[in-house]
């Protein structure tokens, strides 16, 4: 081994004389890359994406109808890339028949704080949770698609709930779902009974996240009247990763200084679905934004830039995002 470092320091040494004082090495620059994602027919894909690395990992949309948070806080989630909602009944006993309103039902999206989800307030219970009735979407069979639940927290280490189906209130699960410090959430999947754990890579693995997920639109000027609406976009890991846009500089003009100057923000959706636009009038087709270039600061404090190229692959096909990103070096 010390004769191998020999070597190279007696090469290191030889070369380096070979160069007068003054005269310089111009290390090769830093390339951009270009990446492009499958997110399915569905839009059923996720995919977790590691700008530094250029490493991803898939996961299935619909795999998951709750997601517990790893924090403190004990946050809860419900899926916000399907049709599932949630209703508080306010009480802490089951009362059939159950009868709801659709202006009730309530659901969480990306664009939300946490401390505003669905399942907000369950953590004052001195026991259980009021009683939560989960709507698990149209798609399924009505003695399959609703059901009673109830959450506790037993400790900082887990959660634990029971719920079960209102087409026959005999059965019952009771499962407990330890926390995990190394992820953000921890996935649980009602349909199944089943701990999803190797859904989200490790919260220090990954940057953005492609997915389809529910943004609320406004049908009013005022924003009396949101309309929830499922949109396919670009999610921020919600662990130390922020982002700004610079819709001025064009990419190759985008340096480590002027960034300096962005206003960076944590908010998950920052990113969002809007690179893209979509033609109701003519083509019916999405086209890219070609002015905005997206800005990530990772959780090391590394920048990069996006800019997104098309939706479509050479056939056509949509569901198929395609962009260029660079490490930003100066």
């Amino acid at each position: 081994m010390f004769g191998r470092l020999y070597i190279v320091s007696a090469i290191i040494l030889l070369l380096s004389s070979c160069f007068k004082e003054d005269q310089r090495i111009i290390l090769p620059q830093n390339e951009s890359v270009v990446q492009s994602f499958f997110m399915g027919n569905n839009y059923q894909n996720q995919f977790f994406f590691n700008l530094e690395t250029n490493e991803y990992s898939v996961s299935e949309l619909t795999n998951w109808d709750l997601a517990f948070s790893t924090s403190a806080e004990n946050n809860i989630r419900i899926n916000y890339g399907r049709d599932i909602f949630a209703y508080n009944t306010n009480k802490k006993q089951l009362e059939l028949p159950v009868n709801i309103s659709p202006s009730e039902w309530k659901y969480d999206y990306p664009g939300a704080p946490l401390d505003s989800t669905v399942f907000l307030g369950w953590q004052n219970a001195l026991e259980w949770s009021n009683v939560y009735i989960v709507d698990l979407g149209r798609g399924l069979q009505e003695k399959d698609r609703y059901l009673f639940l109830q959450i506790k927290a037993l400790s900082t280490e887990s959660y634990k709930i029971k719920f079960g189906y209102l087409s026959d209130t005999t059965v019952k699960w009771e499962v407990e779902i330890p926390k995990n410090d190394k992820v953000n959430f921890v996935y649980y999947s009602l349909q199944n009974q089943k701990i999803i754990n190797d859904f989200e890579p490790e919260k220090t693995e990954w940057d953005i996240l492609f997915t389809r997920y529910r943004h609320i639109f406004y049908l009013d000027p005022e924003g009396k009247e949101p309309f929830p609406y499922l949109v396919t976009g670009v999610l921020l890991n919600p662990h130390k990763v922020s982002m700004a846009i610079d819709s001025v500089s064009g990419f190759e003009n985008i340096t480590l200084a002027s960034v300096q100057n962005l206003n960076f923000s944590s908010k998950e959706d920052g990113i969002g679905y809007a690179w893209k636009n979509f033609d109701y009038t003519v083509t019916f087709a999405y086209t890219i934004n070609p002015n905005n270039i997206y800005v990530v600061k990772n959780a090391g404090g590394a920048y990069f830039k996006i800019k997104f190229l098309d939706f479509y692959n050479k056939d056509k096909q949509r569901g198929y995002p395609k962009f260029e990103f660079q490490k930003i070096l100066r």
